[in-house]
């Protein structure tokens, strides 16, 4: 009897995405103005979201070798879209984009400029958020 296993790397990172996720838990939490967290909770938030993006695209990938996906109408799609094409009914779609969104924010080091104010009763309040390109 002959098998065929199809494995990919990213069903291992969520070992590491769980203990990223207990460590910063155990973290003692400082407060925050709701614009800015300290140095220890941004690196693991964002390499949790790093590693759990990374991880979907391995699924995706595997998805897409099972399933012979090739040529323009599939394997070249973005994962956003290649689900949304996959599975019609997928109710994720806008979120899907977004955590892209997100990872590229954080891997590209695409640059954020945000002008803050301190406001009587509230504290730190956002004037305005101005997305820069990192030129990478």
């Amino acid at each position: 009897m002959n098998s065929e296993i199809v494995t990919i790397i990213g069903s291992s990172y969520f070992e590491a995405i769980s203990t990223l996720l207990e460590k910063l838990d155990k973290h003692e939490k400082r407060s925050s103005s709701g614009f800015q967290v300290g140095y220890y909770e941004s690196g693991f938030a964002a390499s949790i979201c790093i590693l759990a993006v990374v991880a979907l695209e391995s699924y995706v990938m595997r998805s897409r070798y099972i399933n012979k996906a090739n040529g323009p109408d599939l394997n070249r799609l973005a994962v956003p879209e290649y689900l949304k094409g996959v599975y019609p009914d997928f109710p994720l779609h806008e979120e899907t984009k977004e955590i892209f969104v997100v990872r590229d924010l954080l891997a590209h080091n695409h640059l954020w400029e945000i002008q803050l104010g301190l406001e009587e009763g509230v504290g730190m309040k956002e004037k305005n958020a101005i997305r820069k390109s990192s030129g990478a």
